[in-house]
């Protein structure tokens, strides 16, 4: 029996609890709710009989869901093929069919299937979408294969590619992407050298070991550790690719494999003076490495892509020559760069033939979501100092690619809606070629097309995917997408789009005060310029239901650095809120979208924290909110994530480390009325007492603000699923029939009976906009609405900030009552953007006066 919220989280609360910072024991962060990390504790079994009572009315909605997901999951998807002189090589999901096959099709045409269930380890899927490598003569395949929920490391096979058989013993704990052939002095027989990584998990950060692993003729194989010229940091990760030139291997280190600044150098296997340092991880610039053909005298050109400042961030290619002396610095030449409004996201190198100047594949990004494939065709400058120039270029048509349209005239679309997931290098007709991989979120499943020439005259076919008749006969809907251009401030501007069933009503709709639900699913600017569009089977769905999908392109430079998406004092988290601000404004001019009525908020992953700062800022613009797997720690050392970096030194990144981690217990009101968690039980990028700290610390304010007992609108509830970050067709289902629920385009079941019923000790009323002490040092106080914190011995003071200025030091409230008398919140943020300036002036001379003591 429900006997009040104060006495369910004071069973788990445990104000003396701590947990040591990232590398330094010597410091500790408060962590009140350190009892959840117990799994039958009260507040857990208490949220599991709330979770199944939610659920059970949706059981019908989950059943018809499941029947939708699962055909929209088992659609043809083959990938781009990595070719060898003996044929290609590609993964392989037949039609109809749940599992992948890694397949090696002759020059003859012949087909073996090399591994019937290729289970490559989970981590980013469509960011690494092979998970394997094939030596230089095509005998030789190397793969990983993991159970589902695993992604800390994989086992690493070898095969032979022509009868499949093992070779060795299998690798246990390497790692999902690091791996690479070199380059043979020339082609031998049966042998090669492969490198690739290791992965152990300790405390905080994942510990990788880099090996070269030399296969003799006969199919024995020694591995050693790789001879690095420069001793690594702990939590340093690989990525290999071959070297310019035989016997080296060029390395990318990071500090975490996405959105990261790159470290590349060449390491000379042999000791001959050939390696050097072609970019630092100092540099604070993203980079990708590709090798042009082999040439005459059997080196290949290193040619680096690079989100470099001198680039804006948004890319550009370069030429690698190597150094004129041992130990030197690479020379560089710039060959392309990406055009005005352009985020480069990828590249491929196609060999031409003998005495043709390489082309190259840029896979292109603009607005986050407008994608593209450029060619550029090269030629060789014979003048002295320029080498490799652009010849021409033009843009590779997508045959039945989602369309994009634009809502103002002046906006322009270079492309279509949706991702390019992989590209790979071709024969073709012998001159070269390009295998395409892309898809929609809501409309289009993975498609493989094929260009056979390098020319403007030449189009893709399409080799693989279903075609538009099959996607349709699933459910997956027709639809519009629009893309809104929104300015932020005088000197900036975001992007939105707004996807929508091509039939849906909403133009007439709206005249009629007819309101279309929309779930806002705001995603940091990831991997390389843009949110993941790659087909979605609970998008499709949801759209296919009568729901639009509106995707804000929050922070959208495309160049920022992993720690700044979930950094303690990050910059991108300051954008990234006035970005939402600016685009739900923008949406509350549309009639049909207008208002937070059927609006849900939707996070997933790494846009947890960018949740969390909704949920402060202007939680009372949603009706509900989903979080599904969301980031919300970066103080775990269970989470096989690298942590993120910080100062622990510094105050300031101590509060805001702290406040990511369970700490949050001041929140604006009102909340919408129904959050819903949903995390899986075995996730091992976000663990799953994270998410339960979080909900704890919500329903403690709630308690503060509403009373003991009395819980206002649809409450908290926690969904525990038992998979890890990638939800099968099941879990999908479940959180398919949520959406629909929280949105209203499911019939809605009957509420609840609330277990927590009792006498409010007060109505629900606005409450102060609070900004939680670790964040007021991140930069987000400079929102015009905030409330700055001072922070002494627990004891917790605000300051009311607005665009009026400081009002007088107040206490902060212990109970309803004192919430009641409390002033409404100010008008929505946005409105308040031309004050700004002055409100960061009023904050540094408030700090000046009265600094904040550390925790």
């Amino acid at each position: 029996m429900f006997h009040g919220w104060r006495a369910l989280l004071r069973a788990v609360r445990r104000p003396d609890a701590t947990v040591r910072a990232p590398f330094d024991p010597q410091l500790r962060y408060p962590q009140p709710w350190e009892g959840l990390k117990e799994p039958d504790n009260p507040y857990n079994q208490y949220h599991r009989e709330r979770a199944a009572r939610y659920l059970s009315p949706l059981a019908p909605a989950v059943a018809r869901d499941s029947k939708a997901v699962r055909r929209m999951r088992t659609f043809e998807r083959r990938q781009p093929s990595v070719t060898a002189p003996t044929g290609a090589f590609f993964t392989h999901r037949p039609a109809g069919s749940g599992t992948t096959r890694l397949v090696f099709r002759d020059n003859r045409g012949e087909e073996r299937v090399l591994v019937e269930d290729f289970r490559p380890s989970l981590v980013y899927p469509d960011v690494y979408p092979n998970g394997f490598w094939v030596s230089p003569d095509g005998r030789y395949v190397a793969y990983t294969q993991a159970e589902p929920a695993s992604e800390g490391g994989a086992t690493l096979h070898m095969i032979r590619s022509d009868t499949g058989a093992p070779v060795g013993a299998p690798t246990p704990e390497a790692m999902w992407a690091s791996g690479t052939w070199l380059d043979p002095h020339e082609i031998q027989h049966g042998g090669g050298v492969f490198v690739y990584a290791t992965v152990k998990m300790r405390p905080y950060y994942q510990d990788w070991t880099p090996y070269v692993r030399r296969v003799a003729p006969d199919g024995t194989f020694h591995d050693h550790p790789l001879p690095l010229e420069e001793s690594a940091l702990d939590g340093t990760q690989y990525e290999f690719q071959p070297g310019p030139e035989p016997g080296t291997v060029t390395v990318l280190t990071s500090r975490h494999p996405i959105n990261t600044p790159t470290g590349v150098r060449v390491v000379d296997l042999e000791g001959r003076g050939r390696g050097c340092t072609v970019q630092r991880e100092s540099d604070q610039a993203l980079a990708r490495v590709r090798l042009g053909p082999r040439q005459a005298d059997g080196t290949r050109r290193l040619f680096v892509l690079t989100l470099d400042e001198k680039s804006g961030h948004r890319g550009r290619v370069l030429a690698v020559d190597p150094p004129t002396k041992p130990g030197g610095r690479p020379r560089t030449r710039e060959i392309v760069a990406a055009e005005p409004g352009d985020v480069i996201h990828q590249f491929e190198m196609i060999d031409r033939g003998r005495d043709r100047p390489p082309a190259l594949a840029l896979s292109v990004r603009r607005h986050g979501a407008d994608v593209r494939v450029d060619m550029v065709r090269l030629t060789e400058d014979t003048r002295p100092d320029h080498g490799l120039t652009v010849e021409d270029r033009w843009t590779v048509p997508l045959p039945g690619a989602q369309a994009l349209t634009a809502s103002e005239p002046g906006t322009e679309i270079r492309g279509h809606y949706g991702t390019i997931s992989a590209l790979s290098p071709t024969h073709g007709d012998g001159h070269g070629g390009l295998d395409i991989e892309y898809s929609a979120r809501e409309s289009i499943p993975h498609r493989l097309y094929r260009l056979t020439a390098v020319s403007p005259q030449a189009t893709p076919t399409l080799v693989a995917g279903p075609t538009t008749e099959e996607i349709r006969a699933t459910g997956v809907p027709d639809i519009s997408v629009t893309l809104h251009d929104i300015p932020v401030g005088p000197e900036r501007s975001t992007s939105m789009f707004i996807v929508r069933r091509a039939d849906s009503p909403e133009r007439t709709a709206g005249a009629q005060g007819t309101k279309v639900p929309a779930v806002f699913w705001p995603y940091p600017y990831y991997f390389l310029g843009g949110p993941n569009a790659n087909f979605n089977a609970v998008m499709a769905r949801l759209v296919g239901k009568g729901a639009a999908v509106v995707v804000p392109v929050v922070y959208g430079s495309g160049g920022q650095g992993y720690d700044e998406l979930l950094g303690p004092r990050a910059g991108a988290r300051v954008y990234a809120a006035e970005d939402m601000a600016a685009a739900l404004d923008h949406l509350d001019t549309m009639p049909e979208h207008a208002g937070r009525r059927g609006r849900v908020l939707f996070v997933q992953s790494a846009s947890g924290a960018t949740g969390l700062d909704v949920l402060r800022y202007m939680s009372d613009r949603f009706d509900a909110a989903v979080f599904n797997r969301p980031a919300l720690t970066t103080i775990s050392p269970d989470n096989s994530q690298q942590p993120v970096n910080m100062d622990v030194t510094d105050p300031a990144d101590r509060r805001a480390g702290y406040a990511l981690s369970g700490g949050i217990t001041e929140t604006p009101q009102p909340l919408p009325r129904t959050i819903v968690f949903v995390y899986g039980s075995v996730d091992p990028r976000i663990p799953d007492y994270s998410v339960r700290m979080t909900a704890a610390a919500l329903d403690d304010a709630r308690a503060t603000y509403h009373g003991d007992k009395a819980k206002p609108g649809g409450g908290i509830y926690l969904i525990e699923q038992m998979g890890g970050h990638f939800p099968d067709a099941d879990e999908q289902s479940i959180l398919s029939a949520v959406l629909g629920e929280v949105t209203g385009v499911d019939q809605r079941p009957a509420q609840e009976p609330a277990p927590n019923a009792g006498t409010a000790t007060a109505p629900r009323v606005g409450a102060a906009w609070n900004l939680a002490p670790p964040l007021r040092a991140s930069g987000l106080d400079r929102l015009p609405r905030a409330i700055a914190f001072t922070n002494d011995a627990w004891q917790r003071r605000v300051l009311a900030v607005s665009s009026a200025g400081l009002a007088p030091v107040t206490e902060l409230p212990n109970s309803a009552a004192d919430v009641c008398r409390r002033p409404a919140p100010p008008a929505p943020l946005a409105h308040h953007m031309a004050a700004r300036t002055e409100l960061v002036e009023r904050l540094a001379l408030q700090r000046a006066h009265n600094p904040s003591p550390g925790i």
